[in-house]
């Protein structure tokens, strides 16, 4: 009887690490997906408000910061551009742009992302100015 109690406290200290590091790493992938998500519904606003005819750049990152507002993310970077290169704002009517949001992965509050070795996540869109 101690000989089984005793084998079944070591494949106890053996699986425990295993367990733990397998809820934790589903914890970072199922934040890395919500991140992406996230990100790219920004992204997607962004062009939203973009393809408008009022639409400035300034509009267009505003849109996209009240939509990061309502979540946990820091540090996330916009960026409204032409696809050539051009500036937003001097774009005519038919141009197409690129609407970029970056994310740092330490932007989230668990942050096991940045442990794996992921550096950022992006989301973008490209649409044409109406």
């Amino acid at each position: 009887m101690n000989q089984r109690t005793g084998s079944a406290v070591v494949e106890l200290a053996l699986s425990i690490p295993l367990i733990v590091l397998f809820v934790f790493g589903s914890i970072g992938a199922s934040n890395a997906i919500y991140m992406q998500q996230v990100v790219t519904e920004v992204a997607y606003q962004g062009a939203l408000e973009g393809i408008k005819v009022t639409a400035t750049e300034q509009s267009v990152i505003n849109r996209m910061q009240i939509y990061i507002d309502q979540t946990s993310l820091t540090g996330v970077t916009f960026e409204v551009i032409g696809t050539d290169g051009t500036a937003y704002d001097s774009l005519s009517s038919g141009q197409s742009f690129r609407v970029l949001a970056n994310a740092p992965a330490d932007s989230m509050s668990l942050n096991l992302m940045a442990l794996s070795g992921f550096n950022d996540i992006s989301g973008f869109r490209i649409a044409n100015r109406q």
